[in-house]
């Protein structure tokens, strides 16, 4: 009867299998020292042969001795033939923090909501109209993205008058574009 996978321990690097991580377990309970490196050489070789290195450099070398002690928790016992830098399995990095903003019109984004503050922030009058013409170009690809086709400049002049709660208006907007009010 097959021996099943779901008992067994979690395997530490999926690459090398559940045999090469056997016999780390095998090497592990070998109680000679010289027996155990003459062991732990052959695994080596194997893992090399299982990962496909041909003709492996040093750093490879290296790196098959560090994933070895690694897959023996470092308790494997032995004379490597290369310096092991300790590795710590259990930390990871610390969690990125989610912003906690609301984003009021999502199909936007928040660093469109951003640019349009700043924008409605800004006393230059040639300033303002080119970053007005960005930000309509911005929103008219988002919206393209959003609905498949093509988008009409009055909808995101009114997006960008409530957004700024009405610090710009849409016939500021349009005229910065060239468009008129009709």
């Amino acid at each position: 009867m097959a021996d099943h996978n779901t008992p067994s321990s979690p395997l530490l690097h999926k690459a090398y299998g559940r045999w090469v991580q056997n016999m780390v377990q095998q090497a592990l309970d070998i109680e000679d020292r010289d027996e155990r490196t003459t062991f732990a050489h052959r695994i080596v070789e194997v893992m090399k042969s299982v990962s496909g290195q041909t003709r492996p450099s040093q750093e490879v070398w290296v790196k098959l001795w560090n994933h070895l002690a690694q897959m023996s928790g470092h308790r494997l016992d032995i004379d490597y033939p290369c310096a092991i830098e300790p590795h710590a399995e259990d930390q990871r990095p610390p969690r990125l923090p989610y912003p906690s903003h609301p984003i009021r019109l999502r199909h936007y984004g928040a660093l469109l909501e951003r640019l349009t503050s700043e924008t409605a922030a800004s006393d230059d009058a040639t300033h303002r109209a080119a970053m007005l013409r960005a930000v309509v170009t911005r929103m008219k690809r988002n919206l393209s993205e959003l609905r498949g086709g093509a988008t009409d400049v009055r909808r995101a002049a009114n997006d960008i008058e409530m957004l700024t709660d009405a610090k710009i208006t849409a016939e500021e907007v349009l005229a910065a574009l060239g468009k008129t009010s009709a």
